[in-house]
């Protein structure tokens, strides 16, 4: 796979998944690639969040701080990186 082949899929992608854009099969490669890594990433994530929620009512005062200013600086990584 070329760096120009990966550039393409992700402008297409950018573009709201045009697929009849598409034109060749290390393209439909790449687009199927991203889609079972996207899966497995949201998969692991609503596990790792049920798990999490879980905890939540048995944590100690300490832990349960911990917890909201790890979750604070989460969001403050995740709006600086969406614009």
């Amino acid at each position: 796979m070329s760096i120009s082949t990966l550039s393409t899929t992700i402008s297409q992608i950018g573009k709201m998944l045009h697929i009849s854009s598409v034109s060749g099969v290390s393209d439909v490669l790449v687009l199927v690639g991203l889609g079972i890594v996207f899966a497995l990433f949201l998969g692991f994530l609503v596990f790792g969040a049920v798990k999490a929620f879980r905890a939540i009512p048995s944590m100690t005062t300490k832990e349960f701080l911990f917890f909201l200013a790890i979750l604070g600086v989460a969001l403050v990584v995740i709006g600086i990186l969406i614009p």
